[in-house]
């Protein structure tokens, strides 16, 4: 879930939130205990920006916190050095909107019904509506076209969509572990461009989008540990958290299947989420172990930055880092 804008009341008691989602863009209401505790999440931001202020909105899209004081807003650099204020109100949101764990959750992220309760409970909270913004930004930026790509946790497949209209490789190739995210994978690719389904159905705005002309979709429930089994190789693999999702024991051996589904010379470009928070999934992940466990893997580091077109309730938070298989 992404959040693209919110105006909180303090006196009040009131946030109004407009999110996006596999739902599409809305707005939403908190009241009472909710709003409460986003208030309390938000009194960091409102002590920085105007301590006086009865109200703040926040813009994502525009990069803007405006108060209610006549004057008083940040953006530029002001927005960029409150955006760790701003990222915990805008998880302090997604908090309350996305639905409580449940109890009879299977205990590992390694059994599949584990990722199957999390789809039909709605607590996909990674779904974006779109690709991750710093991806789309590294493919735009690298236009080179690949015979194959790999698009690993592929969800709803909105990167996958993205490689193919950009027409970066001839076919691209999502893979998930929950039967649940490829049935919703192909009822969003439109044009009869994923190959194992057949003809998609109709999407739903942007994210109904298929492939470019030249290229082919395909959509595969699998677990992403046998991949290395199969017969395929690929030239790119894009990751968004997927790496943070998987149980932390596991990570070592993730990356030597990376290593041997790509060609030497291919490219893993790589979304890592270090949000420093205990347990998971997701789980938190530092730029020195990926780094670390893909080097004894068999990669090279190619790139690294911290990912300055994050979402908001992850700005400051994530690793953009590019792997090039030796």
């Amino acid at each position: 879930m992404d959040l693209r804008s919110c105006k909180l009341r303090w006196a009040a008691g009131h946030v109004r939130a407009v999110v996006v989602d596999a739902g599409g863009e809305r707005g939403r209401d908190l009241e009472g205990a909710a709003a409460a505790r986003v208030l309390a999440a938000a009194e960091p931001l409102r002590v920085a920006l105007a301590a006086g202020a009865d109200a703040l909105s926040i813009d994502v899209g525009d990069r803007v916190v405006r108060a209610s004081v006549p004057g008083v807003r940040a953006d530029g650099a002001r927005f960029v050095a409150l955006e760790a204020e701003v990222r915990e109100v805008a998880r302090a949101i997604l908090n309350e909107l996305l639905p409580s764990r449940a109890a009879d959750e299977p205990a590992t992220p390694s059994d599949p019904a584990f990722w199957s309760m999390i789809w039909q409970t709605g607590r996909d909270g990674w779904e974006l509506g779109r690709a991750a913004p710093p991806l789309a930004r590294w493919v735009a930026a690298h236009p080179a076209r690949r015979a194959r790509a790999l698009v690993v946790g592929c969800g709803r497949g909105h990167e996958v969509r993205m490689l193919a209209q950009a027409v970066a490789a001839e076919v691209v190739v999502g893979v998930d572990f929950a039967p649940e995210a490829i049935e919703a994978a192909r009822a969003l690719t439109a044009d009869g461009t994923e190959a194992a389904a057949g003809a998609g159905a109709a999407g739903a705005g942007a994210a109904g989008a298929g492939a470019a002309a030249g290229s082919r979709i395909e959509f595969r429930q699998a677990d992403v540990f046998t991949l290395a089994a199969a017969p395929e190789r690929y030239d790119l693999a894009l990751e968004h958290t997927c790496f943070c999702a998987i149980a932390p024991e596991r990570r070592a051996e993730y990356a030597r299947v990376m290593q041997a589904v790509l060609v030497p010379g291919g490219r893993l470009v790589g979304l890592f989420w270090q949000h420093g928070r205990a347990g998971g999934p997701p789980f938190s992940v530092t730029r020195d172990e990926v780094e670390q466990l893909f080097v004894a893997a068999g990669f090279a580091v190619a790139g690294v930055e911290k990912a300055p077109d994050s979402v908001a309730s992850r700005a400051g938070q994530e690793w953009l880092i590019e792997l090039v298989r030796e």
